[in-house]
């Protein structure tokens, strides 16, 4: 069986669609974070769960609920998660 590898170049997808993304200040140590919320309606002041890039979950409180498009969100926005309020 011959092996075919596809080469594939690292492409960004740009898009003009808004989303919502909160800005967390983490409990532990006050670092603030932005996080993707799950469907739940979150709004400043709230305290939540969220589940960090490196597997961790940590409690914070919601300072921020702001709508980006993908030009304009913050690097890394994608790899902490909201997982539950608090």
């Amino acid at each position: 069986d011959d092996l075919e590898e596809e080469i594939h170049e690292n492409k960004t997808i740009v898009s003009n669609s808004p989303f919502v993304l909160c800005r967390l200040s983490l409990l532990s140590n006050g670092q603030n974070i932005y996080a993707i919320p799950n469907e739940m309606p979150l709004k400043v002041g709230d305290r939540v769960s969220v589940l960090l890039c490196n597997d961790k979950k940590e409690e914070a409180i919601v300072i921020a609920v702001e709508q980006h498009i993908s030009t304009s969100a913050p690097p890394d926005y994608g790899n902490n998660k909201i997982i539950g309020k608090l």
